[in-house]
């Protein structure tokens, strides 16, 4: 997923047939793109397992706000661990490896809005 998010046209798996590969080249080469078929239901799997719950993106919001783990917990009425766990999962599904990339990651996905942070 990370692949085709950053731009690829096209995917083969590494075990391809030489002739796959060739037809894989020729299309991305006329600007289709090509995903091998043998790796659809996966990325329908990774892409369902990239998107946000409603939880994580209402902890990403507090998050947006500069607010503490322990804020954020008394604001959503859950544990601190419960956050904790929350925030490793948005900072997973986003590819951050912190806060502020998250922030803005969720900007450029267009997952918080900056009218949400006023």
């Amino acid at each position: 997923m990370a692949v085709l998010r950053a731009g690829a046209l096209g995917y083969v798996r590494k075990d391809a047939e030489p002739e796959v590969l060739l037809a894989a080249v020729r299309r991305v080469a006329g600007g289709k793109p090509y995903i091998d078929p043998g790796i659809t239901t996966q990325l329908v799997h990774a892409a369902a397992s990239d998107e946000l719950t409603a939880r994580e993106v209402g902890v990403l919001r507090q998050l947006a706000l500069g607010r503490s783990n322990k804020e954020i917990a008394a604001s959503l009425a859950i544990s601190d661990e419960t956050v904790k766990t929350h925030v490793g999962h948005v900072l997973g599904k986003l590819q951050a490896d912190n806060r502020t990339q998250a922030i803005v990651q969720a900007l450029k996905r267009g997952l918080i809005g900056l009218e949400e942070l006023e």
